[in-house]
């Protein structure tokens, strides 16, 4: 499947905005990324759905573990996966209001979903401390 730009960059903007409700403690607007039945897996555990994605990050701000914290993304690919766009990038978790520390470094990897003219996330990777995106 041909991507087109238009899917590209709807992508991209996902990825970023995804991170940009993390880093603005906003977990419903975080939880709104993913499609109503998403799979999110990552080194901290494994999540189904939007219900349980917010509360996952809500349980994060909780225990302090965005608290002065910045998500920086990079490198990041479009192809497709069948008839759905995929994403990977790399990500930069830093706490900036007394660093900057580096947090963790880590490479995502998202299949795509279109709904209503928006992109939301239906499947999700993180792998924390890889150090290049997957070929």
């Amino acid at each position: 499947m041909t991507i087109s730009l238009k899917d590209r960059l709807a992508m991209y903007e996902a990825v970023i905005q995804m991170y940009g409700f993390v880093d603005s403690s906003d977990t419903e607007g975080f939880a709104k990324c993913f499609t109503q039945n998403a799979d999110f897996v990552a080194p901290f555990g494994e999540y189904t759905g939007r219900r349980e994605l917010q509360e996952m990050l809500e349980e994060q701000i909780a225990a302090g573990k965005e608290d002065g914290v910045r998500h920086f993304v990079s490198n990041l690919v479009v192809d497709s996966e069948g008839d759905n766009p995929r994403i990977q990038w790399h990500v930069l978790k830093m706490k900036v209001d007394t660093g900057p520390t580096v947090l963790a470094t880590a490479v995502g990897t998202a299949i795509g979903e279109k709904s209503n003219g928006t992109i939301l996330f239906k499947r999700f990777r993180l792998e924390v401390g890889k150090a290049s995106i997957p070929h």
